[in-house]
């Protein structure tokens, strides 16, 4: 079975609204987060590789990575989104690249809001459509990246029977 499956979204129609809980912010990151990035990444993906280091390199000074956003509570980073162009992989179609939001914070919208901030950054960039890839077993980004009309990009049979599993998990 594929690790990794992707999906595409269209940005020619409504993107829809973002909408944060009160007292929470959004806000594009920049060097000074690489340490809040860094724990960010580990704490949502259960790693321990994502160091600062790491983060500069990879995401906040790395020229594929157009933009890194993030949702603060209090000044703690919760959420995050960045878009990445690799033109060499997928011609002038962005990725939702990290997707990423604090275990302790779930459950909020938050994953939802900082998606939709970062598809409305894209069409205002002048994209047309975006793609994104996660793993199989992210059933709850999955559900959300569905709801917000991102389709499945099925290239074989051995993807469209996993993508008819995870449909199954998700009771569609």
């Amino acid at each position: 079975m594929p690790e990794n499956i992707m999906m595409r979204k269209m940005l020619d129609d409504d993107i829809g609204e973002v909408s944060l809980p009160p007292g929470y912010i959004l806000t594009r990151l920049g060097l000074n987060d690489a340490n809040d990035l860094s724990s960010l990444y580990n704490a949502a993906f259960g790693f321990d590789f994502q160091t600062p280091q790491w983060t500069i390199k990879e995401m906040l000074n790395n020229p594929e990575v157009k933009a890194v956003y993030g949702i603060k509570c209090g000044g703690k980073l919760v959420a995050t989104a960045a878009i990445r162009v690799v033109p060499k992989l997928y011609g002038d179609t962005p990725e939702l690249h990290w997707v990423a939001s604090h275990p302790d914070y779930r459950g909020q919208g938050l994953g939802k809001a900082i998606v939709l901030h970062t598809l409305h950054e894209m069409k205002q960039m002048g994209f047309k459509d975006v793609l994104l890839i996660t793993q199989p077993e992210r059933l709850p980004a999955i559900k959300l990246y569905l709801s917000l009309g991102f389709v499945p990009e099925v290239k074989n049979d051995e993807e469209k029977q996993l993508w008819d599993e995870i449909h199954k998990k998700l009771g569609n």
